[in-house]
């Protein structure tokens, strides 16, 4: 069943897949180019798995401009935050093209306990790792955007294309600290650029 492949279903079988559809937790539907499936100021307790095309999160500021702050593309999932936390969105999810969405309705599926379900907890964990995922892309994003020079910025963007990231920046920042009363001595590490 093409549905269990998606990162919501991962770890789930079809039966556990078919009770939830039977408990009236989701719904598809299809949007035109440019037509608002979540609108900014509104709540949300659906989110969203994109099944064919692609939805544009945007922000619209006061002057009217807008950005384009992602792209989510066919398998991918958007509005988790905003339906778990009942928060109100800050953005528009717009689709940047013919897209069918399978709605996925958080009161139901987490929000109202299911006790003797398997699938809940799995469908909780997949929902937990998606969010923890994109926390990561944009704590990365937030890396490569913060430094105030052109050089920073560079040097940044080039850091989080290394792995492992975590212990060459640890060992940048503590380079000149640990010989910092002998600087013929400090190391710092070398980034080649291409």
């Amino acid at each position: 069943m093409i549905y269990l492949k998606n990162p919501l279903c991962l770890g789930m079988e079809e039966s556990e897949y078919k009770e939830m559809l039977a408990l009236g937790g989701m719904r598809q539907k299809h949007f035109e180019k440019n037509e608002v499936i979540l609108s900014a100021g509104c709540t949300t307790h659906e989110i969203g798995l994109v099944l064919s095309g692609s939805v544009n999160i945007e922000n619209l500021d006061l002057w009217g401009s807008k950005s384009i702050l992602s792209n989510i593309g066919a398998g991918q999932v958007f509005g988790e935050t905003y339906a778990f936390s009942r928060e109100t969105l800050m953005v528009d999810a717009v689709a940047a093209q013919q897209t069918d969405i399978l709605f996925w309705n958080l009161d139901i599926l987490v929000h109202t306990p299911h006790p003797a379900s398997t699938w809940q907890p799995k469908f909780i964990r997949n929902l937990l790792q998606i969010s923890l995922r994109k926390n990561l892309a944009l704590s990365q994003r937030i890396f490569c955007t913060t430094p105030k020079t052109i050089r920073g910025r560079l040097l940044a963007g080039g850091l989080s294309e290394c792995r492992p990231q975590c212990a060459f920046q640890r060992a940048w920042q503590n380079a000149g600290r640990r010989n910092s009363d002998h600087p013929e001595k400090c190391v710092y590490p070398v980034l080649i650029v291409s």
